[in-house]
């Protein structure tokens, strides 16, 4: 994240701050983040991070915020995702999958939000 922000890749930044804060559970990351994306003027990644604290946190009023941000956008499919968390009282957890490599997930069977860190390679 150093490199990141002395290079100036405030988007990088942003998004390894997203994925600690939501492995580790580290709202101060997600916060983080949020700023970073604000600052930016990233606001779909805001509005994803915006109801990813939320549903850490279980703040209703600002994961309405988010919500309401992904429907004007039209992001019909990560709304819909984050409605389904939302309905089944999902809070997000990390699943450790082969070893360094972790998926995010969300309990309840939340896809939304799936992605391993770093990515592999194709092979050869």
């Amino acid at each position: 994240m150093a490199s990141a922000a002395a290079d100036g890749l405030k988007l990088l930044e942003a998004q390894a701050r997203r994925a600690l804060g939501i492995s580790m559970r580290d709202t101060a990351e997600l916060t983080r983040a949020l700023e970073i994306f604000d600052e930016t003027r990233a606001v779909p990644y805001a509005a994803r991070v915006r109801c990813e604290r939320a549903l850490l946190t279980r703040n209703q009023s600002e994961l309405e915020a988010g919500l309401h941000v992904l429907e004007a956008l039209g992001d019909l499919d990560q709304l819909a995702r984050m409605e389904r968390a939302r309905a089944k009282g999902s809070r997000l957890v990390v699943t450790p999958v082969l070893g360094r490599y972790f998926t995010v997930t969300l309990l309840a069977g939340f896809r939304g939000l799936s992605g391993s860190w770093p990515r592999r390679r194709a092979r050869s």
